[in-house]
This record gives C-alpha cells, structure tokens and sequence, in this order.
C-alpha cells in the first residue's frame, strides 16, 4: 500500500525544529523595534479618527439626536462627499487598534506568564472592539453613498450609527478590567506598570457606564451628544490612550527580554 508513513523515519524526526527554537529566532532588538512602532501606532490613530470626524466630516459634535429627519437628510445632502472623505480617514485609522493593543497585551503577557487568561480578554476586547467603529462608519457611509434616499431612511441610518457608536462600550469596558486586574495582581518588586495605572483602567472602563442611557434620552446631558455618554469617555479615552503609549514605552525599555544589557 503506498502511504508516507516510511518518511516518520529518526533522521527525519531529527530535521524538526526543537522546542528551543519553536521559541522565537527574532533578535531582541528587532522584538523591541516591533514592540515600539505598535505601541506608538496610537499616536496616528488617534490623530487621523479625530481630524477625520470633526474638521472634515463634520460628526464632532455629534449630529443631533433631536433633529428633525429632513435636517439630518440635508446635512447628508449637502455635505455627502466631505463626511465620505473624513469617515474613510478615521475608518483607516481604526486598523492600528490592533498593533496598539497588542503591544500592551505583550507587556501584561508578562505578569501572568502561562496562563494568561486576562491577556486573552485584552486581546478579544480590543479585537471586537474594532466593531464599535466597523458598523457605525458603514452605516454612515450608507446613508451618504445614496443621499437621494428618503428622508426617514437616512434618519434610520444615522440613528443607527449613533446608537452603535456610543452605546457598544462592551468590549472596551472589558479591556480595561482586564488590563487594570494584571497590573495589579503583578508581584514583582518593581511592577511592569505602576499600580496606580491599574487603577486608572477600573476609571476609564466606568466612565463608559453612562453611554447605557443614550437609548432613553434624545436631549440633555445623557443623550448621545451629551457630556456623560460622548464627551467625558471619549476625553477620558484619549487621555488612557495618551498615558498608555508612554507606560508601555517604558515596560519595553525595561524588558530584559528585549534589552539584554538590563538583565
């Protein structure tokens, strides 16, 4: 019978890569350059996402809540090809999320060393969390592809997006736990990341609470325009993406995997 079991032979077996180099065969210095471009990847994605949204497509401050269906459809009208552009800049940004929060998932990797069960939830809550921007941009992006549509089906479209946009807080609730949890269950004498950071992250996960309110009112402080739901999460957000960028920056100069010399 002809089969390829007469290839399991010992020299073959000893052709396999050891345990060793399954390890990684990335020098230290190309991990540690790695490692730094994602993390600062945070810088542009937040700077194309907000000039996106505000000078260019005009959603900061947010489309009103309250507006009539015929305003909304002429806003989308009037301004379809300028909230096209800006919408398309700030999606692009969103794919650098990826890197950003992979750079802080490699650094609390780390603390809990094999079974890293707050490292997961980091990873599935920034992944899915790109989905907070992926539904609500296309919805956008459907309402002013077609701006001939009905008045009330551009509102549904706009509404629509809103309501994902602010309200699907979800995921990034629980990445904040989550990376606030390992800094703090971190035992070393000299922490990866400060304790108070941890803290901070319990902080910024709450501050999203609010956003729960956005489907019960359309004016006021807790509407989706209001300060609780839009302006303090996402003040609070950029501050966390801000102090995050520098904290992993230092956890990677200090990793005496990835710099030697401080071993």
């Amino acid at each position: 019978m002809n089969n390829k079991t007469s290839d399991l032979t010992p020299a073959a077996f000893a052709e396999l890569p050891s345990s060793g180099d399954l390890v990684g065969s990335q020098s230290p210095k190309a991990k540690r350059f790695i490692q730094m471009v994602c993390i600062w990847s945070g810088i542009p994605m937040v700077f194309f996402l907000f000039v996106g949204l505000w000078p260019v497509a005009g959603f900061i401050p947010p489309l009103h809540p309250w507006a009539p269906a015929a305003d909304i459809a002429e806003i989308y009208r009037t301004e379809a090809l300028s909230i096209r552009f800006g919408l398309a800049m700030s999606f692009i940004s969103i794919m650098l999320i990826l890197p950003f929060g992979s750079a802080i998932a490699a650094q609390t990797r780390r603390i809990e060393g094999q079974t890293p069960i707050l490292t997961y939830i980091q990873i599935a809550g920034y992944s899915s969390g790109t989905l907070v921007f992926v539904v609500p941009w296309i919805s956008w992006f459907t309402a002013a592809f077609r701006p001939e549509r009905s008045d009330s089906e551009i509102l549904l479209l706009n509404d629509f997006g809103w309501m994902f946009f602010v309200t699907a807080f979800i995921a990034f609730f629980a990445w904040n736990f989550a990376l606030g949890a390992a800094i703090l269950t971190d035992a070393r004498k000299k922490p990866i990341y400060p304790r108070w950071s941890g803290y901070f992250n319990f902080f910024v996960g709450m501050s999203f609470v609010p956003d729960i309110c956005v489907p019960f009112f359309q004016k006021g402080i807790f509407s989706w325009e209001g300060i609780f739901p839009f302006y303090l999460p996402f003040f609070v957000y950029f501050c966390w993406i801000l102090t995050m960028i520098w904290l992993t920056h230092v956890a990677i100069k200090n990793d005496p995997d990835l710099n030697p010399a401080t071993r």
